[in-house]
């Protein structure tokens, strides 16, 4: 039996066995790189979560706030600011601030951060949809001193009903005034 399917068996939900990186004979080695130690994993009659042993644990910090962007930095020092109002400095760094507003349901800025002759009118985020991860693949120019720049990514989501889905995208964008903005996401080939 898979990690995913000995998981679920035991009550444990989706969304907390997608924050391990690996999980087998009783061991978890969480992205946070603690290792923890649950021996009732492997009694079948045991249906506790494993969030419960974790929140009671007084050995064990609290996890901090990580940004959804993958930067392993936390969301304060990373995103945030981004989306607090600071402009941010490559191509880049807004392709995954605007992946962590996606994450955090944030669609006022991605409408903020959306090149004007390209920008809808308004933006309904899917509620349904868990963005998982983000993967940069390339980027072309798009730094500090560049006027325009692409950054190809995949972003790996989640349904309600436990679909995976991932969008890969080859994206534009281009600098006005000092700030980066998204233009598109069809242009170029994309790389393999």
């Amino acid at each position: 039996m898979n990690t995913d399917a000995q998981g679920r068996a035991l009550g444990v939900r989706d969304d907390y066995l997608d924050l391990h990186a690996v999980i087998f004979a009783g061991m978890t080695i969480d992205f946070a790189g603690f290792v923890t130690r649950y021996p009732h994993w492997h009694r079948p009659s045991s249906r506790r979560c494993l969030n419960d042993r974790r929140d009671t644990a007084p050995h064990r910090m609290s996890v901090p706030d990580r940004c959804p962007c993958g930067s392993r930095r936390e969301y304060a020092e990373c995103c945030e600011p981004f989306h607090l109002g600071a402009a941010a400095p490559t191509a880049e760094a807004l392709m995954r601030s605007r992946y962590s507003a996606f994450a955090r349901s944030l669609a006022p800025y991605l409408l903020r951060t959306w090149h004007p002759s390209t920008r809808p009118d308004h933006l309904d985020l899917d509620a349904e949809i868990t963005w998982r991860a983000l993967q940069i693949v390339d980027t072309v120019d798009g730094g500090p001193d560049d006027d325009t720049g692409v950054v190809e990514f995949r972003a790996i989501a989640r349904s309600a009903d436990g679909e995976r889905h991932v969008q890969h995208e080859r994206s534009t964008f281009t600098r006005v005034d000092g700030r980066w903005f998204y233009v598109d996401g069809g242009s170029g080939p994309l790389l393999r």
